[in-house]
């Protein structure tokens, strides 16, 4: 409040010792709660009576070489008054400051001095109700030990000043201590016997009496404030701590009452009430959004400028509820989250909320608040200053907008930032550029020296080249370059760039970013080779199969286009369907395209007219989708149809034509009445199923297939025989062969209109599933030795770390390669590198577990996963055996050849925290290097435990 009123930043309440001054409040300096007393403004400010006021620190020569002026939080105004409590002494001050130069107006001094007061008159009421506290549970305390020890109790109680009595649950005195008879000069013999309320101001007695009615229901402990009368007759107030206690049942069968007379402090409270009234009328004043509200939340007072803000009058606001004020959502948020913690801790600092004006507009607040509590600690009302921040937020937003894009542009993707000045010769690198090229900013000089001796060699004059003439010409750059790492490691790094000129024209600097693609340079060329791998499998096999991108444009087509089309030059690849077919082709196929790419798998067949091309072709389009889920393109599959088409319109000649023609189809053909009874079957329906044709005629459908296919076809039956033609894929399991099948139901609908029967036709597309799982499969299998590669180790390495947390077991991950491999590739060629890596693969396989994991990464380098193992030594064993094992001489021909690896593993304990694959894999790395600096041909093992790396 202190901050808002005198218009300035920082605001703090300090007490202030022989040592050092703490801040009992702080606004304005977050994260500091004390400084030596030797560099306080405040420890000057308290030798003074009244408020001490420095409007330049600088210009003092007292403050001008402090250090908070010279150095954070850069003090240069300070005014303070001191905090001076009922008995004279200062404990601290009430002081405000500002990062400028400035004069407080009298109003603000005067309100400062009346908000130091009400901040002594609120800690001399704190202490006073610890003390009260602390006396009471004392008394309490004495009061239990005397009902044991009777003459202790009275020895005790009898020297305390405080009134203490014991009574009846009726109110009946038993006894009283000196001090209660004296207060009314009486003795305590003479006060025994009598009613505890005859002794309480008239107007208070009945207030008195329900209170301890209330209390004495069960024992418990309960404080209240009354009027009585002195010994010389004046009026004056007492407050209580009254205890019921009970038997051994529970049965309240005394009252125990411990009182102090606070009617100094009553005097105070008035004084401190027409203080307040006082500081309401300035409160009201102050040209900060303020209010206060009372324990039930309904406002007290608010400034003029909270009423000017949001549009109301006085009169409309004070009794209303604060949250009224409030949007439902900022509601909510305060009665669940922020007013139960602000009832514990006693303040809140800068709470979002959003308000609404009375013409209904919001506008967005920081509420910052203080909770003022009564003498027995319960909450009497609150101070608050609020603050609109709509316009800041709005500029906020936009601001962190722009930074979380940057952000995510650069250090999230790895991307590294750089800026050249022209004229100083100064270059700038961001924290990422070092994990690009190396080195530390410790060691980095800031010229382009930096750069130029981190390219490669080879790349370092094209890369000069394109950095002075993009210079020259006041051009974008964008090219790649390979970066020599001090460990000799090279990274392919793309750089991009734009070359900024002043309002001349003239180039002033560069600023640009840079982009590790040594993954992707990695990828590319795995890619490439997959691709000629998947290319070598599509050109074998007797059917059309092509990709088509979202524009229906050819991306691959195998070698079987150009022999089944005769397409002449210029291929396919980058053409559309319409230019390499035709307009009246590619409308045949389109709606079938439109649907692939709308996420269906499409089946249909397509009569074509092309010369030297199939008449009839079957069509399957299953479409191509990415990581996300998003379809990229369609996979098309053609088979020729021309022969069964042919077939089948012969057939249609006679019903001799039709069987002969459909016994013979690789499909099933069936036609079934409304009460789903078979009246035709073809010859294929007994080879799968096994059933005898003879038998099965006039059967219904679920006694001649069984209760598990029925089950998979009812619903799509049922909707045929309503008229609707179903289409549908299901795997189903005939004979002990699983089956994939496309099926067609087609009502047979006369002309009158009623479905008379259904015709089915079901296909088997199993070759067509497997196709797929084949090219799904060859992408995660080493096409080499048939292990998994890579990516199936990184897509299984989180099954095996799950398992691993699942059950506690320990794990050991080996990374090992073919020692001198290179050696061997040089003297005896890739051939003979690509038997041994085959050779080695199968020992591998052979010195292992089933259920361990075996892959091969790339080049000569292998992992090997071991799981649910007991202890380290398990590990240890099969590394001696794999080591063992790839030492036997290899045979290459009448060759013979001496080959050994070694291993790095990474072990896992029971028990431990489980560590990501990747720490898994670096740590077997270092391991394997730690194996072949003591030789090669043996093994390292290195513990990870919840702390770390233990050889």
């Amino acid at each position: 409040m202190a901050s808002s009123v005198c218009g300035v930043p920082i605001a703090l309440l300090s007490l202030v010792d022989s040592d050092r001054q703490w801040f009992k409040s702080n606004v304005g300096l977050p994260g500091t709660s004390q400084t030596p007393r030797e560099v306080a403004f405040c420890a000057h400010a308290i030798l003074r009576p009244e408020l001490m006021e420095v409007p330049d620190a600088m210009l003092d020569p007292r403050f001008s070489t402090n250090p908070l002026v010279t150095s954070q939080p850069h003090i240069r105004f300070y005014a303070g008054a001191p905090i001076v409590m009922p008995g004279g002494a200062s404990m601290g001050t009430l002081c405000v400051m500002d990062r400028q130069a400035r004069v407080l107006t009298d109003d603000q001094r005067a309100a400062l001095t009346d908000l130091a007061l009400v901040a002594a008159q609120a800690l001399d009421m704190r202490q006073a109700a610890l003390e009260r506290d602390r006396l009471n549970a004392l008394a309490v305390q004495q009061a239990q030990e005397a009902s044991a020890k009777a003459t202790i109790y009275h020895a005790i109680v009898e020297d305390q000043s405080d009134m203490v009595s014991l009574a009846l649950p009726t109110g009946e005195l038993t006894f009283v201590n000196q001090a209660y008879a004296r207060h009314f000069g009486l003795t305590p013999a003479s006060m025994q016997g009598h009613n505890l309320l005859e002794y309480v101001a008239a107007n208070d007695r009945e207030s008195v009496a329900s209170h301890l009615q209330a209390l004495c229901r069960e024992p418990g402990t309960a404080h209240s404030e009354n009027r009585m009368y002195s010994v010389a007759g004046n009026e004056c107030w007492v407050a209580w701590t009254n205890r019921s206690m009970g038997d051994a049942n529970g049965k309240v069968v005394a009252l125990h009452s411990v009182g102090r007379d606070i009617t100094d402090r009553k005097r105070t409270e008035r004084a401190l009430l027409a203080s307040q009234n006082s500081f309401r009328a300035l409160y009201e004043a102050t040209p900060a959004m303020l209010h206060s509200i009372d324990p039930q939340g309904r406002i007290l007072f608010v400034s003029d400028a909270w009423l000017a803000n949001l549009g109301y009058a006085r009169e409309e606001v004070v009794g209303v509820s604060s949250a009224d004020f409030l949007t439902p959502a900022s509601r909510e948020y305060a009665r669940s989250v922020v007013i139960p913690n602000f009832l514990q801790s006693g303040r809140c600092d800068d709470i979002s909320y959003q308000m609404v004006r009375k013409d209904g507009s919001v506008i967005e607040v920081l509420l910052s608040a203080v909770l003022e509590r009564n003498a027995d600690g319960q909450p009497a009302h609150s101070l608050a200053v609020i603050q609109d921040v709509t316009e800041k937020n709005a500029l906020s937003a936009a601001l962190r907008v722009n930074q979380e894009r940057l952000s995510l542009a650069t250090s999230a993707n790895g991307i590294g930032i750089w800026e050249f000045d022209l004229a100083t010769g100064r270059l700038e690198w961001s924290d990422t550029m070092f994990s690009i090229f190396g080195g530390s900013r410790a060691t980095f000089g800031g010229t382009l020296e930096d750069w130029s001796r981190k390219l490669h060699p080879a790349d370092l004059d094209a890369c000069t080249r394109a950095f002075d003439w993009a210079i020259a010409a006041h051009a974008s750059m964008d090219f790649d370059f390979r970066v020599l790492q001090d460990d000799g490691e090279v990274r392919h790094v793309n750089a991009r760039a734009m070359v900024i000129d002043d309002a001349q024209g003239k180039a002033v600097r560069v600023l640009g970013t840079n982009y590790d693609i040594s993954e992707r340079k990695k990828i590319e060329q795995a890619l490439e080779y997959s691709e000629q791998r998947l290319r070598l499998i599509a050109n074998n096999l007797p059917i059309l199969i092509s990709h088509i991108d979202t524009e229906y444009r050819y991306t691959f087509t195998n070698d079987k286009y150009q022999a089944w089309f005769s397409l002449g030059e210029g291929g396919t690849v980058g053409k559309t369907v319409a230019e390499v077919f035709g307009p009246t082709a590619f409308a045949q196929v389109k709606p079938h395209l439109d649907q692939a790419l709308a996420g269906q798998d499409v089946s249909f067949e397509l009569r074509s007219s092309l010369p030297n091309a199939p008449t009839h072709m079957f069509v399957h389009y299953v479409p191509d989708r990415n990581a996300q889920g998003v379809v990229k393109g369609v996979f098309g599959m053609v088979r020729d149809r021309t022969e069964q088409h042919q077939a089948r319109t012969r057939l249609q000649a006679s019903e001799r034509q039709l069987r002969a023609v459909t016994d013979n189809l690789p499909v099933v053909i069936t036609y079934i009445d409304t009460e789903e009874r078979f009246r035709y079957l073809n010859e294929t329906f007994h080879d799968w199923l096994g059933v005898s044709l003879d038998w099965a005629i006039h059967r219904q459908v679920a006694e001649v297939v069984g209760p598990e296919l029925y089950a998979q076809r009812r619903a799509y039956l049922r909707r045929a025989l309503e008229g609707e033609r179903v289409e549908f894929d299901v795997e189903s399991m005939m004979q002990g062969q699983r089956r994939h099948l496309r099926v067609s139901y087609i009502p047979d609908v006369w002309t009158d209109g009623i479905v008379h029967g259904i015709f089915t036709l079901s296909n088997d597309v199993t070759a067509f599933k497997e196709i797929e799982q084949a090219l799904q499969d060859m992408a995660r299998v080493d096409v080499l030795t048939g292990l998994p590669n890579r990516r199936q180790f990184n897509e299984r390495m989180p099954e095996v770390l799950a398992r691993a947390a699942r059950t506690g077991a320990a794990i050991a991950l080996m990374f090992l390669d073919v020692d001198f491999f290179k050696s061997i590739n040089d003297t005896l060629g890739h051939g003979a590198g690509d038997k041994v890596l085959k050779e080695f693969a199968d020992r591998l396989v052979a010195s292992v577990r089933a259920t361990d994991m075996v892959a091969r990464l790339g080049g000569d380098e292998f992992v090997i996963v071991l799981e649910h193992l007991n202890d380290e030594d398990e590990a240890r064993g099969v590394a001696q055996k794999i080591v063992e094992q790839v030492r036997s001489p290899l045979f290459l021909g009448a060759q013979k050849l001496k080959v050994s690896t070694s291993v790095g593993i990474a072990y896992q304990a029971k028990t431990t925290v489980i560590h990501s694959a990747h720490r898994l894999v670096s740590t077997a790395d270092h391991a394997l290097y730690a194996a072949k600096a003591a030789g090669r041909d043996t093994f390292k093992l290195v513990v990870l435990g919840p702390e770390g790396e233990a050889a």
